[in-house]
């Protein structure tokens, strides 16, 4: 019988072993864990309307928010099947009127969003459409 001091002892050593990371079957069925780098600290916000940006601290951002998550290359919405972790660094957002023309975001009837990884990796792309 294991000592309930070790037992808490191994519990909190299996624990953080799984921290940060998917449990991923290799080739021969042995489980690995797949660990994922953190995101940079920081997201650029640009308007391509008026061509400002700003950074916003990725403590800001809710963390659904701070990355995309792909399994196999496909975006997956459990972090969980997660094979890759894709930090957003950059959200681009073009407002744009009725005739797609490029207007201030008080005018726009829909703006586009793109969000991107780090070396210009193109993310997600979504549309905003005023009701």
């Amino acid at each position: 019988m294991i000592p309930v001091a070790a037992a808490a002892i191994l519990v909190v050593v299996v624990m953080s072993g799984c921290a940060g990371g998917n449990v991923m079957p290799t080739k021969n069925g042995e489980k690995k864990v797949a660990t994922f780098p953190p995101h940079p600290g920081k997201i650029k916000m640009v308007d391509l309307s008026s061509g400002k940006s700003w950074e916003v601290p990725v403590a800001d951002v809710p963390e659904r928010q701070r990355f995309v998550y792909l399994r196999d290359d496909v975006e997956t919405s459990d972090p969980d099947e997660a094979t890759e972790r894709v930090p957003i660094v950059e959200i681009q957002m073009l407002p744009l009127d009725a005739n797609g023309n490029v207007v201030p975001k008080d005018k726009a009837v829909t703006i586009r969003i793109k969000e991107i990884g780090p070396d210009q990796r193109p993310l997600r792309s979504t549309s905003m459409v005023k009701p």
